[in-house]
């Protein structure tokens, strides 16, 4: 199982997430029957509770982002200090280039200047922490379903 989902289930408070969830939910459902039906009056009365339910969004977010920051953070800089080797070795390759910040430091697939022969044997494979970030952010979602610890209410 994936520590991410792991975290995410035991360090947040789960009721409280699914009550600020609902609430919210709640609140843009019904904030959004009154701009449909054009209630000028409805639409001022939920406008001034605005800036609560942003603070309300923005809690839920942190504790969101709190198990993310825990487990991926120390798992990328144990990968990148602690086991180099492991980032040398390229394990798949892309049709495109997946380098979206420019420089040497993010390199995720192998640039053409860097076929060597010894670990990029062609442009655009992808490095070993390359396919573990691909695979963290692709999988955690359906992980976190699966253990009922999405975002999702329905």
């Amino acid at each position: 199982m994936e520590p991410i989902a792991i975290l995410y289930f035991l360090d947040s408070d789960q009721e409280k997430l699914q009550r600020i969830m609902k609430e919210t939910k709640a609140w843009q459902k019904e904030r959004m029957a009154a701009f449909r039906a054009k209630d000028t009056e409805k639409q001022a009365d939920l406008n001034k509770k605005s800036a609560y339910m942003s603070r309300l969004n923005q809690e839920m977010m942190q504790m969101n982002m709190r198990p993310m920051m825990i487990t991926f953070v120390p798992l990328i800089l144990i990968f990148y200090f602690v086991l180099p080797p492991l980032f040398a070795y390229t394990v798949a390759v892309s049709p495109v280039s997946l380098n979206i910040i420019p420089g040497d430091f993010f390199s995720i697939t192998c640039p053409a200047d860097k076929i060597d022969g010894k670990i990029c044997h062609s442009e655009h494979e992808v490095y070993f922490w390359g396919w573990y970030f691909l695979g963290s952010i692709t999988f955690s979602g359906i992980i976190m379903k699966l253990t009922k610890t999405s975002m999702d209410l329905s």
